[in-house]
C-alpha cells in the first residue's frame, strides 16, 4: 500500500504521476556554452560534472508551461547575454518585465529546493507559483524589486613580466541567496540569478508590504551594497546601461562566487 502522504508530488500542480527532472537553469542555456560547465550546490560545497536538476516536476508542467517560459527567456539570453561583455561596453537591455521576472523566480525556486539552506526561501517563493505558471499578478508580485548589475570581463597583466594575459571573463550561471549585507530581515529576502555578465538581484517580500516599506528596503540595499545594479521597471521595455553603471569581475566578486574544488 502506498502512503499518499509521503508520496512525492509536482511542486507546481501537485500531480503525483510522471515526475521528471527539471533543469535548474534551462537546458538550452546550459548547452549554449562551448566549454564544459561544473555544477555546484551547498549540499556538497564541491564542484561536480553534470547538469543541475531537481526531480519534483511532472512531465505536463515541465514540458508544457515551464518549457514555453524557458523558450521565451532563452531567446532573450541568446540575443543579449550569451557573450560576456568587455570593459567599457555600454548596452541597451531589452526585456519584457513579467516574462523575465517569472523566469528568474522559477530559477530561484528551483535552486532553493536543491539547496540545504533553501527551506525559508522555498516557503516564500512558493507563494509566487501562480505568477510563475500563469503570469497573474498580486500585491506580493508588485512588491518585488528587480535590478540588473552588468559585470564585464577584466584585462589581466602579469605583474612580473608586464605582459597582457587572457582576460578573465564571467562565463557562469549562478543562482543563490545573498547574505552578509546586514539588511533588515523582517520583510524581504535577497536572491541573485546570474548569466555571464548579467547579474539579476531579486528582492522578494516575505509578505505583502506597503510602497513605503518597499522603497525603504531598496534604499537600504543600495546603501549597503554598492554593487546593486540598475532598477528594472515593469512599465519599461528597455534600459540603457552606461559604462559608469557597470563593474568588472573583481576579486571581491570572485570571492563571493568561490567554493572548494574537489
Amino acid at each position: 500500500m502506498v502512503n499518499m502522504e509521503n508520496k512525492k508530488s509536482c511542486v507546481y500542480c501537485k500531480s503525483t504521476t510522471n515526475l521528471t527532472k527539471e533543469h535548474i537553469f534551462p537546458s538550452a542555456i546550459i548547452k549554449s556554452f562551448n566549454v564544459e560547465l561544473l555544477s555546484m550546490t551547498d549540499k556538497s560545497d564541491y564542484h561536480f560534472k553534470g547538469d543541475p536538476v531537481i526531480g519534483d516536476v511532472c512531465a505536463e508542467c515541465n514540458n508544457g508551461i515551464l518549457s514555453q517560459l524557458d523558450a521565451d527567456f532563452v531567446t532573450c539570453f541568446k540575443n543579449q547575454m550569451l557573450t560576456p561583455l568587455k570593459p567599457g561596453n555600454e548596452i541597451t537591455f531589452e526585456y519584457e518585465y513579467d516574462l523575465l521576472l517569472r523566469e528568474l523566480l522559477k530559477i530561484s525556486y528551483n535552486s532553493a529546493r536543491a539547496s540545504n539552506g533553501g527551506y525559508n526561501a522555498r516557503a516564500i517563493l512558493e507563494k509566487y507559483i501562480p505568477f510563475i505558471i500563469t503570469g497573474n499578478k498580486n500585491k506580493n508580485v508588485d512588491s518585488i524589486i528587480l535590478s540588473l548589475l552588468i559585470v564585464t570581463s577584466v584585462n589581466m597583466v602579469n605583474l612580473e613580466t608586464g605582459k597582457h594575459e587572457e582576460p578573465l571573463e564571467p562565463y557562469l550561471l549562478r543562482s543563490a541567496s545573498i547574505g552578509g549585507l546586514n539588511l533588515n530581515p523582517n520583510n524581504y529576502i535577497v536572491r541573485m540569478v546570474a548569466f555571464n555578465s548579467f547579474w539579476f538581484f531579486l528582492l522578494i517580500p516575505k509578505r505583502p508590504v506597503t510602497s513605503k516599506v518597499k522603497k525603504e528596503f531598496w534604499d537600504e540595499f543600495k546603501r549597503k551594497n554598492h554593487l546593486h545594479g540598475v532598477l528594472l521597471k515593469r512599465n519599461n521595455t528597455s534600459i540603457k546601461i552606461t559604462k559608469d553603471k557597470t563593474t568588472y569581475l573583481n576579486p571581491d566578486l570572485i570571492e563571493k562566487m568561490w567554493r572548494k574544488i574537489k
